[in-house]
């Protein structure tokens, strides 16, 4: 998770917390969800050394759509070193909730 002051300043390679999917939701201070709402969702294809490109087009987006970042976006690997071979076949979600 990358909060919005990273987001905002281009700096998209500092995460603030790493996260993983869990099938039981036990409440606990440990535990973290995801806030049900909207989001803007796109996918990178590439290294992570270019992911920026794509928070770059995110942002854009959400001024031409007169959007607010709220707290977080969220990374999700769908393809990555253990399904694919070489870099520019990565695949990675992002997810920003705006509103």
């Amino acid at each position: 998770m990358i909060n919005k002051e990273k987001i905002v300043q281009g700096d998209h390679d500092n995460y603030s917390y790493l996260y993983t999917k869990v099938m039981d939701n036990h409440a606990s201070s440990f535990t973290y969800v995801k806030p049900k709402g909207q989001y803007i969702v796109a996918y990178h294809k590439g290294s992570y050394k270019s992911i920026s490109e794509t928070y770059e087009k995110i942002v854009n987006f959400m001024q031409s759509q007169k959007l607010s970042l709220k707290t977080f976006s969220y990374e999700e690997y769908m393809l990555d070193e253990v399904s694919v071979k070489g870099y520019e076949n990565y695949l990675t979600k992002i997810m920003v909730e705006v509103g």
